[in-house]
């Protein structure tokens, strides 16, 4: 049998609408705007009505929510 998983890929988790609210603290007209707006990861189709997001994806959102929030108006350090 072959091995489903190769060595050089990463399990990715994916996670559901509640815990993306949960973590980004946002409510979910929030994110679908944001989603439409293309300013929020899009969700990766699981079924006919399944959706569930890239856990890497969302914490990347915010760590650049961090970044931005550490930088001042010309883009220097705070």
């Amino acid at each position: 049998m072959e091995n489903v998983q190769s060595e050089s890929r990463a399990v990715e988790r994916l996670i559901r609408f509640r815990e993306v609210k949960r973590l980004t603290g946002l409510s979910g007209a929030t994110l679908y705007r944001k989603m439409s707006a293309r300013e929020f990861p899009r969700p990766v189709q699981l079924g006919a009505a399944a959706r569930a997001w890239l856990l890497s994806e969302v914490q990347d959102w915010i760590a650049r929510r961090i970044a931005l929030r550490d930088t001042d108006e010309h883009g220097a350090a705070a």
